[in-house]
């Protein structure tokens, strides 16, 4: 669905300029930062084993780490008594609902939304933990589920997958589905439908052996009955089933992986000298998967991913007190495969790691190892220190990224930054010289577009120096981006920001056939806008001038200049960028440095080099020029 058919409040597939794929919300660019609390519907029940001060206990820590996404249950059939199953189910039998169960989802929903993070509820499940999709073939049938547990694995495959081809078991999976999106939460006073901290709506938990039309049927009529959420399959990837067409249907808004290198076979806990071919086969899969997601042109999260804890034995292995060595390396290492996708402008947008238990311990009846797991298995708990700075360094690194280095885009999608700039009033487009100045901002935008891909494009209906002027205009306009962004940058990363945009820039200045008409150092002329080179000043004068070149700061902003003065070709560019080198003391020690490298290059312009005398008579000596 276009995304501006959804409201801004919810989460929705970023469509613009920036990136080719991402999330945004309140149109601002939204990464996920996550974790599995499975159980939070049960500890929001207001009996047992229900624990509401705990829930906001677990959701407050949470928040402090930056976790803004939650994967949680909101299915779960019964009869209750069955093994390995959470209890008090939801349903309880088709249709019939618990309405302690209901009240906890209720208001776990509402403490997630009072927080400003989100959920992604699931509405079924292939596995027997919540009753699933075997539930559904039990209620339907009438035989006995053959558990997993009970080294039946198989035959639990082949038993769990008939609910794909019994109509009565799809029918009451969509009254299910019904029931819950159109439910109206009395402690928010919103419908399900309606509130903004869902997340998405998911298929399934991990499902399997699926007839692809289960997936185009079920997304569509979620579709049909709330056309503003996100739909998710809840798929491992390639080991569930074919990741392309699971995720091909255009009711599914993103893809999803998980990844399990013990579960798979990769890594062996009582040999740990295998974790290194286990990582390694862990990023291959999800780089499959990356690029199937590009393929597909849509988002991708990785929504289960977990080690277990350092130990000889199983005991040691489930025990909160042993450390978290590998898992810690395992999670860096996913970690840093989201990081570099967003960096590189790819799919991969998020996680959520499993799975998260805060203060609960073996022997409570809600943690994050569900219960045909060993409790404490992938249990991440409150406690584990390590672990959770690791997760708060993730954070700040993915805000810094995605406010900052998505800026790297390919050329062609900074015309339609400067359209979106245009389009949503970010600049404005009223001057006095202007010629553009009655031009609607969509109709400028298309012209610069034309521009950028040919600079000549508009002589036979602009002069150059009206399209000189035009270009001011953008260029000024992009001074301001940096500030623009949410939450406020630090200094280095307002650095990394200019640099972003001063290279599109001057990558620019060094194609246009457009000479500035006079150099000089007059710094009122300079702020007046007059000239290509003088705006590129502006940028650099604004950004990187003003701060001791001994700090860290002071440094990467020094380096920046250099390196324009340095790299950039035309006279545009380098007068420019000499402009905001006169900025700087006269004692900068790197400054007649800088300058001879730049006046050795060939193609330095005569009234450049004389430029440059002008600006430091006492650094630049007759043997310079």
């Amino acid at each position: 669905m276009p995304a501006s058919d959804q409201p801004a409040h919810f989460s929705r597939i970023h469509r613009g300029p920036f990136r080719r794929f991402g999330f945004d919300r309140g149109h601002q660019p939204q990464t996920i930062l996550g974790v599995n609390m499975w159980h939070a519907m049960h500890l929001g029940m207001a009996d047992p084993p229900g624990d509401r001060p705990r829930l906001q206990r677990e959701l407050d820590h949470l928040q402090r780490l930056g976790v803004n996404n939650l994967r949680i249950m909101a299915s779960g059939e019964g009869p209750a008594g069955q093994p390995w199953r959470v209890t008090p189910p939801l349903q309880p039998a088709p249709g019939q609902y618990d309405p302690r169960v209901l009240d906890g989802l209720d208001y776990a929903i509402a403490e997630i939304a009072a927080r400003d993070m989100q959920a992604v509820l699931v509405l079924n499940n292939f596995w027997e933990w919540s009753g699933g999709m075997a539930a559904y073939v039990a209620w339907a049938t009438g035989e006995a589920i053959p558990y997993p547990r009970d080294d039946r694995y198989e035959d639990f495959l082949a038993y769990a997958k008939r609910f794909y081809t019994l109509p009565e078991c799809r029918r009451w999976a969509r009254d299910h589905i019904a029931a819950i999106v159109h439910r109206d939460n009395p402690c928010t006073g919103r419908a399900y439908r309606d509130e903004p901290a869902i997340f998405s709506w998911q298929l399934a938990n991990e499902p399997r052996h699926y007839p692809l039309e289960w997936i185009a049927e079920t997304a569509g009529y979620i579709r049909s009955l709330d056309p503003h959420h996100m739909i998710s399959t809840g798929s491992e990837g390639s080991v569930g089933g074919d990741f392309r067409a699971t995720h091909a249907d255009e009711s599914i808004d993103y893809a999803t992986v998980h990844i399990w290198p013990q579960n798979w076979g990769w890594y062996d806990p009582d040999r740990p000298e295998t974790y290194e071919a286990a990582e390694a086969k862990a990023r291959a899969y999800l780089a499959e998967h990356i690029a199937g997601a590009a393929e597909l042109g849509k988002p991708l999260v990785l929504e289960e991913f977990g080690l277990p804890r350092d130990g000889a034995t199983e005991a040691e292995r489930y025990d909160p007190a042993s450390p978290t060595t590998i898992r810690n390396r395992f999670f860096a290492a996913m970690y840093a495969e989201v990081e570099r996708s967003i960096e590189a402008n790819g799919p991969l947008r998020g996680s959520n790691l499993w799975a998260w238990t805060g203060e609960g311990r073996a022997g409570d009846a809600l943690i994050g190892d569900p219960w045909h797991e060993p409790p404490g298995w992938y249990s991440v708990y409150a406690t584990d220190a390590e672990t959770l700075e690791l997760l708060e360094k993730h954070r700040a690194l993915e805000i810094t990224i995605v406010e900052v280095r998505y800026l790297a885009f390919p050329v062609a999608n900074y015309e339609s930054w400067v359209e979106y700039c245009f389009t949503n009033g970010l600049g404005e487009c009223k001057w006095a010289d202007n010629p553009f100045d009655n031009m609607e901002p969509a109709t400028l935008a298309r012209y610069w577009t034309r521009l950028w891909k040919n600079p000549a494009a508009l002589r036979d209906r602009f002069t150059l120096e009206q399209i000189r002027i035009g270009l001011l205009f953008v260029f000024r306009n992009s001074e301001w981006w940096c500030d623009l962004l949410q939450p406020p940058l630090p200094e280095v990363e307002r650095v990394r920001c200019i640099q972003v945009l001063l290279k599109l820039h001057t990558d620019l200045l060094d194609k246009l056939p457009v000479q500035i008409p006079q150099i000089g150092h007059d710094f009122n002329a300079l702020y007046s806008f007059d000239s290509i080179d003088q705006s590129i000043f502006l940028l650099l004068d604004h950004w990187a001038i003003g701060a001791d070149e001994y700090t860290p700061v002071g440094q990467a902003k020094a380096a920046l200049i250099r390196s324009i003065l340095v790299t950039c070709r035309s006279p545009n560019c380098q007068a420019g960028a000499l402009c905001a080198l006169s900025s700087y003391a006269s004692n900068t020690d790197w400054m007649p440095r800088t300058l001879e490298r730049f006046l050795k290059r060939p193609d330095v312009e005569p009234r450049v080099r004389q430029y440059a005398r002008e600006i430091r008579p006492d650094e630049i000596g007759p043997h310079f020029i």
